[in-house]
């Protein structure tokens, strides 16, 4: 009887640090998933990424450049010293269509 109150602690405690499921998969996603952002390859379609990486959170597009952003990030720009390049953030992915017609990857930048 004098162990109850240690063990009703005990139980609020554990309790208290379980995790949600459904949090834990969100987390997990296909895009957040490291081995997936390594099996990118320069001249890939949109729709070879979609499957490694799922469907992105934003999609922006400037000229002929496309950027996924598969996080939250700053928007995509042009590099300060050389208006050829573009800036991305991490986990962001630069499509051009530049002479191609066809949205190839370019770069892109691991979460």
């Amino acid at each position: 009887m004098r162990h109850l109150p240690f063990a009703l602690v005990l139980l609020i405690l554990v309790a208290g640090c379980r995790q949600d499921s459904s949090t834990a998969v969100e987390e997990q996603g296909p895009s957040q998933d490291r081995g997936n952002w390594k099996k990118l390859k320069i001249g890939m379609t949109q729709e070879q990424v979609k499957a490694l990486l799922g469907e992105p959170v934003q999609v922006e597009k400037v000229d002929d450049a496309t950027c996924w952003h598969y996080r939250p990030g700053q928007p995509l720009e042009r590099h300060a010293t050389d208006p050829n390049e573009w800036r991305i953030s991490r986990g962001s992915l630069l499509f051009s269509a530049k002479g191609t017609g066809d949205p190839k990857l370019t770069e892109w930048r691991e979460p």
